[in-house]
């Protein structure tokens, strides 16, 4: 006897294996958090952003991909039914009342089986699913590798840019004597040339070229974007300071501020949008006031700073002359923390600082970098009014001020990459 086995296709075992199928590629559904946006126009925390989302999502894909692979989808046949077929001779006699066959039988059977594979939609399901994985996989490391390129060149341009910048206050000391006005004259000129040196170059032009009553500044959102430039014409009429300036937008604005008895300033700056009550500290070179107001009917607030030329005659005579006018009130040591921005990665530390009557100012920085501590020293300055100037042993400064127990201050490099602030309170 012979068997013949014929196999069939179930379509509610497909439909089942399917809809698993499709239940897990649902679960496949993936994208970056800023899918769309090509990666030039990101800024530079978004950078980080998308590629933490990228790497996040590329081992989503690898978990799914695993679970696809680990499914049993080898053939399973189950048997539906039978039939068999006869060709031969047959001698027999039937019992009608029994209803029964007896006798004998010469010949050959074949006996045909109907079955389904229970794992054949499972497998077609699997198979298009590791299909869609792998497709999802390979854009996720296209993106993956165009945000670490877009990165790395980000990198270099600063570097360069760094290096560039370091090369060209070397060659111009009096430039270098005025960073912080410098720094206000770049946001004016990055927008005129791409070119690093040339950027320098019209800067350091702006900065000899400035009246004598000229300042050069820039406006900080709460978060340490510089969200605005301008220029404005200050001077003392009596005990009121007036400024008259344009905004990088084109709008006027203007300046109207008194000294208090502390020594800081209370004042109104207005524009044909905005107004908003300012308050900080001036000194012949530096301006900083908070400033809290509207813009167009919406809330508005932040910092602005701002800076005139100054001789390195000045310059010299100022340094030498505040610890003469330096009072004992200031004196004491501030602890606190603070939060080094460089290009696009935060690095928070903590900051000690001892103020002494004469106004000289010591100060460490401690952090933690790639599981290591890291320290970095400096040496500043404080006057009669609490303007701080401070500087670390690389050569960068910043500058800040001393009001009640509170001693803030901060600074950036030239071209904006690195930006470091930091708050620290007098302990009693």
């Amino acid at each position: 006897m012979k068997t013949k086995v014929i196999s069939k296709l179930h379509c509610g075992s497909f439909l089942i294996a399917f809809c698993v199928a499709a239940f897990l590629l649902a679960g496949c559904a993936t994208t970056t958090q800023y899918k769309g946006t090509e990666v030039s126009k990101l800024t530079d925390s978004q950078l980080i952003e998308e590629l933490a989302s990228a790497e996040r999502e590329l081992g989503i894909q690898t978990d799914y991909r695993k679970a696809l692979s680990s499914i049993d989808t080898s053939p399973r046949p189950v048997i539906t039914s039978a039939s068999t077929t006869y060709n031969g001779n047959l001698n027999a006699q039937y019992n009608s009342a029994s209803q029964t066959l007896n006798g004998s039988f010469n010949g050959s059977g074949y006996t045909t089986y109907q079955y389904v594979d229970a794992n054949g939609g499972a497998r077609f399901g699997q198979a298009v699913a590791l299909l869609i994985n792998a497709s999802k996989t390979a854009k996720l490391e296209d993106r993956r590798r165009a945000v670490l390129t877009e990165i790395s060149h980000r990198r270099d341009a600063r570097e360069s840019r760094e290096r560039i910048t370091r090369q060209f206050l070397a060659a111009h000391p009096e430039v270098a004597a005025n960073r912080d006005l410098l720094i206000a004259c770049l946001l004016i000129t990055q927008h005129q040339t791409s070119d690093p040196l040339e950027q320098l170059q019209q800067a350091a032009e702006i900065v000899r070229t400035l009246p004598k009553d000229r300042w050069i500044g820039w406006v900080e959102a709460p978060d340490g974007k510089v969200v605005g430039s301008y220029s404005m014409d200050v001077a003392w009429e009596g005990n009121t300071l007036i400024g008259k300036g344009k905004a990088s937008d084109g709008s006027l604005m203007t300046l109207t501020a008194k000294r208090n008895q502390t020594g800081m300033l209370e004042g109104t700056i207005r524009s044909q949008t905005m107004e908003a009550k300012c308050n900080g500290r001036m000194t012949d070179t530096g301006l900083c006031v908070d400033y809290t107001g509207t813009e167009s009917g919406q809330p508005i607030r932040g910092i602005t700073r701002a800076f005139r030329y100054a001789q390195m005659e000045d310059l010299k005579t100022v340094s030498t002359s505040v610890g003469d006018t330096q009072e004992g009130t200031h004196s004491g040591h501030y602890v606190g923390s603070g939060k080094a921005v460089n290009n696009g990665f935060a690095q928070p530390y903590q900051i000690t600082l001892d103020v002494v009557d004469s106004g000289e100012i010591t100060f460490t920085c401690t952090a933690v970098v790639n599981g290591q501590q890291a320290v970095v020293r400096g040496r500043g300055t404080v006057d009669s009014n609490g303007n701080v100037i401070v500087q670390n042993e690389s050569g960068d400064t910043g500058r800040g001020n001393i009001s009640g127990t509170v001693l803030k201050a901060g600074g950036e490099s030239p071209d904006g990459s690195i930006k470091s602030y930091f708050t620290a309170l007098k302990q009693k």
